[in-house]
This record gives structure tokens, C-alpha cells and sequence, in this order.
């Protein structure tokens, strides 16, 4: 299995960015499915970005 590397990680966080975006400027309420993938995706995002955070940090200590 490939390591994960932060280039890997910053295009997924670009993606989510965009994905996220592109379903909340529909500009009318979300059904439960699409606020329910919002959420996910936004989840996705957040564990991304520690993992960014995570790797920045035991590269700083290595």
C-alpha cells in the first residue's frame, strides 16, 4: 500500500473544498441525502486537514 503523502492529502482537501461548495450554492433547501453527504463530506475535510497537521508536525520532529 502507497504511503499517503501531503500532496496526496491537498489535492483531496482541494477536491472536498469544491465538492462541498458546489452543493450549498444550489441555492434552495438540500434534501436529507444531499445535507447528509454534505456532512460527510465536510467530515472528510476535517480529518484531512489533521492529517496534513500530523504529518507538518512529525516532519518538524524528524
Amino acid at each position: 500500500m502507497k504511503p499517503i503523502t501531503k500532496h496526496d492529502l491537498e489535492k483531496q482537501t482541494v477536491w472536498l473544498e469544491r465538492e462541498i461548495e458546489r452543493i450549498q450554492r444550489r441555492g434552495r433547501i438540500l434534501s436529507p441525502r444531499e445535507q447528509l453527504h454534505a456532512a460527510q463530506l465536510k467530515k472528510r475535510r476535517l480529518w484531512v486537514k489533521d492529517r496534513l497537521l500530523a504529518l507538518s508536525i512529525t516532519r518538524r520532529l524528524s
